[in-house]
C-alpha cells in the first residue's frame, strides 16, 4: 500500500466508529486497524511493547506499521509522539490507502468521529517537560488516563464533526518511494512529510525507531 492515513482518538468508542464507518466504506479488514484493541491497561501495555508483536509471527503490529512510514533510524519526532499517545491512553485509527482518492475518502471519514489534534496535543505535553516517549515508562493506569483526559476540552467543547479543523487533525503520509499522493507528500524518506489536508504540517524492544525529525521541516 503507497499511503497510511493516522487518526488519534481520546475515546475509544469514537475510535471504533471511525474504523467501522471506513470499513463499511469498503475498505479492506487488514488495512484498517485499532491500536490498542481495547480499553485497558494490558492493551496499552501490548500496544507499546514491541515484544508483544513475537507473540504472532506475521501478525500486524504498530511497530511494523510504523517502521514501514518512518524507516528503522532511532529518534523519529512522530513515533516518539504517537508511541507516546498510546501510553497516555489514546487510540489510533491506521488505515492504508492505494491511491488519493482513497487516502481522502479515509481521512474525511474519520473526521466524522472526533479525531484528537497530535500536534496540539504534543505541544501541551513539551510545554510540561516532556519531550520524547520512554521505553522504560509504564503505560498510564486507567486512573492516570481520567486525569489526562482532564485537562483537555471534549468533543462538545469543540469543533463539529467532520470539519475542516477535523479533517486537518487526521495526518496521512507516503511511504518510501511511493508515487505521490497528494501535495506536500514526497517519497524520499529523508525529505517525507506530514500531510495536513493538502498542505504540510509543520510542526530497550520499543516501538521508537524511525529517521530524522520532521517537524517543522
Amino acid at each position: 500500500m503507497e499511503n497510511a492515513v493516522i487518526g488519534v482518538f481520546d475515546d475509544y468508542g469514537h475510535a471504533r466508529g471511525a474504523a467501522d464507518a471506513v470499513l463499511a466504506a469498503g475498505f479492506r479488514d487488514w488495512a484498517v486497524q485499532i491500536t490498542p484493541k481495547e480499553e485497558s491497561w494490558a492493551a496499552r501495555h501490548a500496544a507499546t511493547d514491541e515484544r508483544a508483536r513475537h507473540a504472532s509471527p506475521g501478525g500486524w503490529s504498530i511497530g511494523e506499521f510504523f517502521r514501514s512510514l518512518f524507516g528503522t533510524d532511532a529518534d523519529h519526532e512522530h513515533v516518539h509522539i504517537y508511541t507516546e499517545a498510546l501510553r497516555r491512553g489514546s487510540f489510533l485509527v491506521t488505515v492504508e490507502t492505494d491511491d488519493e482518492q482513497q487516502l481522502r475518502q479515509a481521512r474525511d471519514l474519520i473526521a466524522q468521529f472526533h479525531p484528537i489534534d497530535i500536534e496540539e496535543r504534543a505541544a501541551h505535553w513539551r510545554s510540561q517537560g516532556w519531550t520524547r516517549a520512554d521505553p522504560q515508562q509504564a503505560p498510564y493506569t486507567d486512573e492516570q488516563v481520567r486525569g489526562e483526559r482532564a485537562q483537555y476540552p471534549g468533543p462538545a467543547a469543540g469543533s463539529q464533526a467532520g470539519s475542516s479543523a477535523l479533517t486537518n487533525a487526521v495526518r496521512s503520509y507516503q511511504r518510501p518511494g511511493a508515487a505521490s499522493a497528494a501535495s506536500g507528500m514526497v517519497g524520499d524518506r529523508s525529505a517525507m512529510r506530514m500531510s495536513q489536508s493538502d498542505t504540510t504540517a509543520a510542526g530497550g524492544d520499543s516501538l521508537l525507531g524511525g529517521g530524522d525529525s520532521l517537524i517543522g521541516k
